[in-house]
């Protein structure tokens, strides 16, 4: 893998300059948005649970389960990184991830991250561009 270098003393800016502000701003605005998501994100992940398990793909989380993330097993001979590739070309954004991402992977996964702006209907194209997919 690549990593950035980091020039000599450029470390010290990250601990002695840190933008206060902005974090505090960033934590006081999830404290007041979080309670009013999360039921939004929570309903719209149980929608993709159910509607995601299409052409094979099996969901691994519950339907009620508290998150907002949901993992798509592939059907016998799809590329999960391949669907993401076609799936971007289509305007939808989901995460491959690796079987080495995880030790509770036994095989590459889509991973679908529904948020508070994510529209049904969105999750309705995305199932019907799943269950066109053939390995």
């Amino acid at each position: 893998t690549l990593a950035p270098t980091l020039h000599a003393g450029v470390r010290r800016f990250e601990q002695q300059e840190p933008h206060v502000a902005g974090r505090v701003g960033l934590s006081v605005a999830a404290q007041e948005w979080t309670p009013a998501l999360l039921p939004r994100v929570h309903a719209l992940a149980a929608q993709a649970r159910e509607l995601l398990a299409v052409g094979g793909w099996r969901v691994v989380e519950p339907v009620d389960e508290p998150t907002g993330i949901t993992t798509l097993v592939p059907p016998d001979g799809v590329d999960p990184a391949a669907v993401r590739a076609g799936l971007l070309q289509e305007g939808v954004v989901v995460s491959a991830v690796p079987a080495s991402r995880a030790a509770e992977l036994t095989g590459p996964v889509l991973r679908v991250s529904t948020h508070a702006w994510v529209r049904p209907e969105d999750l309705g194209h995305l199932a019907e561009l799943l269950s066109r997919v053939r390995g």
